[in-house]
């Protein structure tokens, strides 16, 4: 029976788990909302770097549930900035 896993353990069908998004991947979207570069981010974020967010976007680094819980607070309670 094959395991259609990556490699990072995420299952890459999130329907399958009730339709929740990862943190990795609300956190990207969160900051394409925004219109945001990873460093951009960082700096809203305060505590973290542009590498800090490339690693949690990819899987390579998983934050405590604290600091994932923070870090979507904040992005989410800023408005999309004007284009």
């Amino acid at each position: 029976m094959g395991n259609d896993r990556r490699r990072s353990g995420r299952d890459p069908d999130p329907q399958r788990r009730g339709g929740s998004m990862s943190f990795e991947d609300e956190l990207k979207a969160e900051r394409e909302r925004l219109g945001l570069s990873r460093a951009e981010a960082a700096a809203v974020l305060r505590d973290v770097s542009a590498s800090w967010i490339d690693k949690a976007e990819s899987g390579a680094r998983s934050p405590h549930v604290w600091m994932q819980a923070e870090a979507l607070r904040r992005l989410r309670s800023m408005k999309k900035r004007p284009s």
